[in-house]
């Protein structure tokens, strides 16, 4: 068998044993040092691994509560689309002119007497669906305006007028309101918007 080259090294008398053992515990302390370094670092990756994991996770999870919200959004849409094609007002067509605002647009709608009536006071609403307007009837109005108030353009409920009239009302100084003041003038039969 042949003899290591620290014993061959302490043979030929190059380093005495007090050197081969400073060299032996330096080569274990050397040993000692890469396998708490190659710890170190594994537990480094581990640490990143369980990290990335965890953002992935989180990801996912982030994604797929946006694909639910999409997917309810889209349910919902498809209620309403479904409450306007069943309830919308089919025989509108007529000579008055009844204009509303839509998104800093003026549009216009020709309806029929009756009809530009119960628009006026509020018993059917207009809703835009994909660009296309269609009057509704009030309940209906109200269950859409639960799910997607922003499809609803024109509605002329009692409630919301009062509402906001309420908030907005200020008393003049002789303790009369607007509505006081303007009690005794008549609007005339032939004004319309």
């Amino acid at each position: 068998m042949s003899k290591s080259l620290q014993d061959q090294l302490m043979g030929a008398g190059l380093i005495d044993k007090k050197k081969a053992k400073k060299l032996a515990n330096s080569a274990k302390k050397e040993k000692f040092i890469k396998q708490k370094a190659r710890q170190d670092t594994e537990a480094e990756k581990q640490a990143k691994l369980k990290q990335a994991q965890q953002e992935k996770k989180e990801r996912d999870q982030e994604l797929n509560r946006k694909l639910k919200e999409e997917a309810d959004q889209k349910a919902i849409f498809s209620q309403v689309k479904q409450l306007v094609s069943h309830y919308r007002i089919s025989d509108r067509q007529g000579d008055l002119e009844y204009n509303f605002n839509d998104g800093g647009k003026i549009k216009k709608l020709r309806l029929e007497k009756l009809v530009f009536e119960k628009v006026s006071r509020g018993l059917l609403c207009i809703v835009v669906i994909d660009g296309v307007y269609d009057l509704i009837p009030r309940p209906v109005a109200d269950k859409i305006s639960e799910r997607m108030p922003e499809l609803i353009v024109v509605d002329n409920s009692v409630d919301k007028a009062v509402s906001a009239e309420s908030s907005s009302q200020s008393d003049s100084e002789d303790g009369l309101s607007d509505e006081d003041y303007y009690a005794d003038f008549e609007i005339p039969d032939d004004l319309m918007w």
